[in-house]
């Protein structure tokens, strides 16, 4: 009874350091061990651009316009065809171009598709509706971050 008791609260007090399992590298080693948490709190997905322009769209009820869900498809391809790793090109002949390494970098092309993102989504919107999405992402990415706070102190586990 003790240690059943003892199991169930193990498990959830690592279920509310990582709520609905969200915690990447979170494994669960069966029956009679405790959850174990490598990386609570990772930046990975906690307010990316994807989520929560689809938080704002959703809360304004226009994510299945035609030309929004074209630019997110667009923009979800785009991503998709960025290479991981890292551009090699611009180290040639023992010099190093530092203008080609920025312009070729996973970075520089993710903010890229981003700008084109927002640009063809402010195209569709009416200025009332600019102002409500730059609210309601504001409004997300500050829950986020209060959420991800949370989650970090409560995670003795973490990683940095």
């Amino acid at each position: 009874m003790k240690k059943s008791i003892l199991l169930a609260l193990a498990l959830s007090t690592a279920l509310l350091a990582c709520p609905k399992g969200n915690c990447p590298q979170t494994s669960n080693q069966g029956a009679g061990k405790q959850c174990t948490v490598q990386n609570c709190g990772s930046k990975q997905r906690l307010g990316s651009v994807s989520e929560t322009l689809a938080y704002a769209l959703n809360m304004m009820k226009i994510q299945e316009r035609a030309e929004i869900r074209m630019a997110i498809k667009s923009y979800k391809m785009t991503l998709a065809g960025i290479e991981r790793g890292m551009d090699t090109h611009a180290f040639k002949d023992g010099k190093f171009d530092r203008e080609l390494y920025i312009r070729n970098s996973r970075q520089t092309k993710k903010v890229n598709a981003q700008v084109k993102l927002f640009e063809d989504v402010y195209a569709v919107l009416s200025a009332e509706e600019k102002k409500k999405l730059h609210r309601l992402m504001s409004a997300h990415q500050t829950y986020v971050k209060g959420f991800k706070e949370q989650r970090q102190k409560s995670c003795p586990n973490r990683q940095k």
